[in-house]
Parts: structure tokens; C-alpha cells; sequence
């Protein structure tokens, strides 16, 4: 059984989708990041990416508990692009 992702693999998730959420101009869609999440004022992102994926999740039993269920995140599948649309790679469960 897998266990649940840990918070700084979230937060790390978080922020790739904050990322891939650009314009083909490079510019970054109006996204609200919270505070904890912003980087300093003095730092930019380096690259600015899209994505076409999917996040997958598996309907599993509680840990512990007879009967009731919840859904556990698995893996992301996606592939990544440039400002022009050519591909630049692959995110898949890791991190990577």
C-alpha cells in the first residue's frame, strides 16, 4: 500500500501547476498563491511550462478501518511544453 504524499511534495505539485498555467506570451495566467507558497520578491520562475496530463487516483479501502473508502492520489501522468508548443518533457510520479 502507498502512503500519502508528503506536504513538501504537495507544495512542490502546487507550485508546477502554478508554473504550467502560462500564456504562449510567457505570461503567467492571474492565479491566487498563498503566502507560504510565494517565492521572495527577489526570485522569478526560470521557466515557464504548459501541460496536457492527467492526475490519477485509486478509490482504495481506510487504512485501519473496515468498510469505508477515500480516494488516494497515485501518480501524475503529463507532458510538458514550451511557450511554442514544442514538447520539453514528461511529469510522472517521482518528484521529477
Amino acid at each position: 500500500m502507498r502512503t500519502a504524499m508528503p506536504k513538501a511534495v504537495g507544495a512542490a505539485a502546487f507550485l508546477l501547476g502554478v508554473l504550467v498555467a502560462a500564456h504562449a506570451d510567457g505570461q503567467l495566467h492571474h492565479t491566487d498563491v498563498p503566502d507560504r507558497l510565494r517565492p521572495p520578491p527577489n526570485e522569478a520562475p526560470a521557466l515557464m511550462l504548459s501541460a496536457k496530463g492527467v492526475q490519477i487516483y485509486e478509490c482504495r479501502s481506510k487504512a485501519d478501518q473496515a468498510g469505508p473508502y477515500e480516494w488516494i492520489f497515485v501518480a501524475p501522468e503529463a507532458e510538458l511544453f514550451d511557450v511554442h508548443g514544442s514538447k520539453a518533457g514528461r511529469h510522472y510520479a517521482g518528484p521529477h
